[in-house]
């Protein structure tokens, strides 16, 4: 089973997050001011790696980051606040 990243760029609700991390989420919030939702319990559900959310959250803290399952990536107006 592969990861998938979606980008929403206009305000959702908690269940769709949800829905699409498949669980309780994270919210990682990057310097430029977006934020990538995750499932908060992934590593522990063992969840596939996401190589594309994990480059991305590891090139804006500077070091390793393994992002698993599902994320979303929130910008603009479909960030939380």
């Amino acid at each position: 089973m592969s990861s998938k990243l979606k980008t929403l760029n206009k305000p959702t609700d908690l269940k769709t997050l949800q829905g699409i991390v498949q669980g309780l989420i994270e919210v990682i919030t990057l310097e430029n001011g977006d934020q990538i939702i995750v499932n908060e319990e992934g590593l522990l559900l063992g969840l596939p790696i996401n190589e594309e959310a994990s480059e991305i959250v590891s090139s804006h803290f500077g070091f390793p980051q393994a992002i698993v399952g599902n994320a979303v990536i929130l910008k603009g107006e479909a960030r939380l606040t």
